[in-house]
């Protein structure tokens, strides 16, 4: 991906996204977003840019399997290295073995 105007422009269009979410997800105000897109894109910019180019190109589970968006995945990483999860996938494993060996939740509805 190319991090200039028109290469950010059809990358969105690719995506299915605008600016509204660009600028949400690198975190800064759309405004500022706009005025790069007429000025030059600042190195902490192009770095977040890439590295968000490079999240949505990773391999995603089925979604069928894990349907989270990408906050959510970055929440999920977050926690698994909190617990020392080298990986969020081991984490999200360990996650579904606890469940499978804990007793089930109650909704707290009678099922009647």
């Amino acid at each position: 991906m190319n991090v200039t105007p028109d290469g950010l422009k059809e990358w969105l269009h690719d995506l299915g996204k605008d600016r509204h979410w660009l600028a949400e997800e690198i975190g800064v105000a759309k405004r500022t977003l706009d005025n790069w897109f007429s000025t030059e894109f600042p190195l902490y910019a192009v770095k977040a840019i890439m590295r968000l180019a490079k999240e949505l190109e990773a391999p995603q589970p089925a979604d069928d399997a894990i349907n989270l968006t990408i906050s959510q995945w970055r929440e999920l990483a977050k926690r698994a290295k909190e617990c020392g999860f080298e990986d969020e996938m081991d984490y999200v494993n360990a996650l579904l073995r606890e469940a499978l060996t804990s007793p089930l939740p109650t909704s707290g509805k009678s099922g009647k």
